[in-house]
């Protein structure tokens, strides 16, 4: 097998010239500048998919290494299309074919150069040293693609290289291969922004340059030489399928680009939407007013808002992300009193995270912290500054208990009862010992104890309803006991509960005073018959009712007959006897329903409703001999007896007001005691006779 079979790789085709080579004789070869500009958009197309899989491969989680290995591969295929393509654009005199086993052993090296530089982009730091490697990676693997894709060449014509052109090829490559990764650093680290993508462009465009800088500074570092035998192997790739071929990778490396470039737009809008997320949960978080932090699964720190920050300034510095559950919370405990108590609570209390933790510090400061799990496991707390909150409390709970000290200090008995259940939450002390005098215990209790107790009910609910103070006179009856008193409600909060408070005032004995002032205004103290007022107000309401029905009504008056000369004979003390014994007389001698008063001195005043003059006269005759048989003894002067004079006069149907019934029968009186007392006149109404009577008559 000569040196040209298939399969054998060429070593011989790496000749460099010398004074052996006649230049003058080396084939004349051309450029299909179409083609030309075509591998260099292949060479920037394989930048852009490589670049983009590459950044692709800091969001993936999971299937990093096939992402690795599309972006090697896309960078080594896009090398070793550039160059087979740029071979497409070489033309030569004479005819050449490619092997195609060769051929296809040049991708190997550029896919490994793409795939060690790639590896070194998705660490989180890239120095000068490692950059250098990198390019130095990329140049050789262009370089060692490029040569051995030329050994691959058949036909009848020999290849010589001129070692200076060879060199700079090699340092073409390099140099832009640096420069290009150095820019596809610096986008990398960059936010989103017009300048990252420029830069990302410039990379492109720079590797896209070292790729095809460096082949056609080789192919000018190559002499062709014309053989005078054709030596094709017996299976060799002519150009016709070698067009197939390029033509096939790059369709492969397009959609490889096509993939690369949906999926990035892909993962940059949910990486723009989760910067911007996160944002404004940042953002969020910073804004609330009350300390935010949390912790991973594994209990280190996460982050904490501002405002958590600031409620531990102590301890600021030290809470940084990382720090353990543990450790925060023994730097915390330094700042109290008994760390190690709050401590082992604190870490009680972690191992379900349920309800309220509240806590104090030295300075005095109160927080009150809530934490959770998410369904990831993370903690989450939320703790909020209540020293302020504590000092309203302590100060309402002072004000409180001093009002309750004044509330059972006060002569009046309160009790509060919740509008749900009517439970009693608070009695004072004189609460206490109503309720032991009547023996209730709640409001429903007392309810039924009341006369009429639609009082209570109706205070109860005017007081839930309006909000406002009801009072109300009852009277409460517990067997023999009996009390009036003035219950008033108001509704209130008691205890953060809905209440009403009611209030009773025990006014019995004010009752009764006012009873007593009452009858005293009423009676007269001597003779205990209705005095003046009383009787003509008496007088008055029946006279009324008697003239609206058109029912009878008489009228006497009568007064003691030398009553002057009884107080000058036997002093005014036995005059008093004999005014309390003719009252009771008089009184003995009326129906209950019949009026008798008191107008002054001697003289007395009687109403009788429903009768008429004619069935007045027998009880006024009554009256006067009662009086007439009563005897008075003076332990000086013996026995002795009085006599009275009597006036009558009625309504008859009449027009006629109380005033002038009185006046008709003081004047029918006057008669009386004009004719000779102890007698019985009848007041003469026209057109009427005048009557009287006395004892003669009678």
């Amino acid at each position: 097998m000569n040196s040209g079979s298939l399969g054998l790789f060429r070593w011989d085709m790496f000749r460099f010239v010398d004074g052996s080579y006649d230049l003058t004789l080396a084939l004349a070869a051309s450029y299909d500048v179409f083609w030309v500009f075509v591998s260099y958009l292949l060479a920037c197309l394989a930048s852009y998919t490589a670049w983009t899989m590459a950044d692709n491969l800091r969001f993936q989680s999971s299937h990093r290494r096939l992402w690795h290995l599309g972006g090697a591969i896309s960078m080594g295929c896009g090398i070793w299309c550039m160059h087979f393509v740029g071979m497409l654009a070489f033309k030569l005199p004479v005819a050449m074919a490619y092997d195609p086993w060769v051929t296809l052993a040049s991708m190997v090296p550029a896919i490994l150069a793409s795939g060690i530089a790639i590896h070194q982009f998705l660490q989180e730091s890239l120095n000068l040293s490692k950059l250098t490697f990198s390019a130095l990676l990329m140049g050789a693997g262009i370089g060692a693609m490029h040569y051995i894709g030329m050994a691959a060449m058949r036909g009848d014509a020999t290849m010589a290289y001129d070692p200076g052109l060879f060199l700079l090829s090699i340092i073409v490559a390099i140099v832009l291969a640096f420069i290009a990764l150095s820019v596809k650093f610096l986008y990398q680290r960059m936010a989103h922004s017009v300048r990252r993508n420029w830069y990302k462009s410039s990379s492109i465009l720079l590797m896209g340059l070292s790729i095809s800088g460096m082949h056609y500074t080789a192919m000018a570092a190559v002499y062709f030489f014309p053989k005078e035998h054709i030596e094709f192997g017996a299976e060799v790739l002519p150009p016709a399928s070698l067009s197939i071929l390029v033509i096939s990778f790059t369709v492969l490396l397009l959609v490889l680009s096509l993939i690369a470039t949906i999926y990035d737009r892909k993962l940059r809008y949910l990486s723009l939407n989760l910067d911007a997320s996160r944002n404004r949960m940042l953002n969020a978080i910073e804004s609330i007013s009350e300390g935010f932090i949390m912790f991973d699964r594994d209990d280190r720190l996460i982050m904490a808002n501002s405002v958590y920050l600031s409620m531990y300034p102590e301890i600021k510095e030290k809470m940084y992300p990382g720090i353990h559950y543990r450790e925060l919370l023994h730097e915390k405990g330094a700042l109290k009193k008994n760390a190690k108590r709050y401590i082992e609570s604190r870490l009680d209390w972690h191992k379900f995270s349920q309800g309220a933790f509240e806590e104090s510090i030295s300075d005095g400061r109160k927080f009150l912290g809530r934490e959770c799990r998410s369904v990831s496991g993370d903690l989450i707390g939320v703790w909020s500054d209540i020293s302020e909150i504590k000092k309203v409390q302590g100060k309402l709970q002072a004000q409180a208990a001093q009002l309750i000290q004044v509330l059972d200090i006060l002569p009046v008995a309160i009790y509060i009862q919740t509008v749900a259940d009517d439970k009693v939450l608070f009695l004072n002390s004189e609460a206490h010992n109503l309720n032991q005098k009547l023996k209730f215990h709640d409001g429903d209790e007392m309810a039924k104890k009341i006369d009429g107790c639609d009082a209570y009910l109706q205070a109860k609910q005017q007081a839930l309803t309006r909000g406002a103070l009801f009072e109300h006179e009852v009277t409460i009856k517990v067997n023999e006991v009996k009390l009036s008193v003035l219950l008033s409600a108001t509704k209130i909060e008691f205890e953060n509960t809905p209440c009403v408070l009611f209030s009773l005032i025990d006014i019995s004995e004010r009752k009764e005073n006012e009873e007593q002032l009452r009858v005293l205004a009423s009676i007269d103290s001597l003779t205990q018959l209705s005095n003046r007022r009383h009787f003509l107000e008496l007088a008055e309401s029946h006279w009324s009712r008697c003239k609206r029905n058109k029912l009878a009504f008489c009228l006497f008056m009568l007064d003691i007959d030398h009553f002057k000369a009884v107080n000058d004979t036997y002093g005014h003390s036995v005059g008093d006897k004999v005014l309390r014994k003719v009252a009771l007389c008089i009184k003995e001698q009326l129906r209950d329903s019949d009026l008798v008063g008191r107008l002054g001195g001697e003289e007395f005043a009687l109403a009788l409703p429903d009768k008429s003059i004619d069935d007045a006269q027998p009880v006024a005759e009554r009256i006067r001999q009662a009086v007439s048989q009563l005897e008075f003894k003076d332990n000086d002067k013996g026995l002795f007896s009085v006599t009275i004079s009597l006036g009558l006069t009625a309504l008859n149907g009449r027009e006629v007001d109380l005033s002038q019934l009185l006046m008709e029968a003081d004047i029918a009186l006057y008669e009386s005691k004009t004719s000779g007392r102890d007698k019985i006149s009848l007041f003469k109404v026209c057109g009427q006779s005048d009557k009287s009577s006395s004892p003669s008559q009678s």
